[in-house]
């Protein structure tokens, strides 16, 4: 699984509306209307993180400014809800030293 990911429209619409009906705003205008997603999601360790901006054409914010001043975190669930691919609940077992994997 890749660590970055590219989003649809449809999941940047998703990921917008989430963090309007979870109370996020702009931290220099205090606008939910105008936060844009980004295009692609980014996995950490517990939740995958989308860029959001704002583009409230009535706030002059500088270009490439995060609204929210950090990352929007998408947790694993709220991701999959979506169709953005998440790691597996467990991971993939290891291997001993020396070993290969097996043949089909």
């Amino acid at each position: 699984m890749r660590r970055k990911q590219a989003l649809t429209q449809t999941q940047q619409r998703a990921v917008e509306r989430l963090a309007k009906g979870q109370g996020y705003t702009c931290i220099e205008c205090g606008s939910a209307d105008y936060l844009e997603s980004d295009t692609n999601a980014v996995q950490s360790f517990s939740n995958m993180n989308v860029a959001l901006f704002c583009k409230n054409p009535d706030a002059e914010h500088p270009e490439g400014v995060l609204a929210l001043g950090k990352s929007f975190p998408l947790s694993f669930a709220q991701a999959e809800a979506i169709g953005v691919t998440v790691p597996p609940d467990e991971p993939p077992p290891r291997r001993n030293p020396g070993e290969t994997a097996p043949r089909t």
